[in-house]
């Protein structure tokens, strides 16, 4: 599971109680490996179920 120092972004997301995500169109870096590309590929796969209701 990645960490937060493993996650480019931004210092001024970190906020005193919470992250505050980026905003959609914008792209984060990880170290990508097995699971990482099962979950996106999860992601993408839910996705298209729901956009062709299926």
């Amino acid at each position: 599971m990645a960490s937060c120092e493993d996650i480019e972004h931004s210092k001024e997301s970190f906020k005193e109680n919470y992250f505050q995500s980026a905003t959609k169109g914008q792209e984060f870096v990880v170290d990508a490996n097995e699971q990482v590309i099962e979950w996106v590929k999860n992601i993408i796969n839910a996705g298209i179920k729901q956009y062709l209701d299926i």
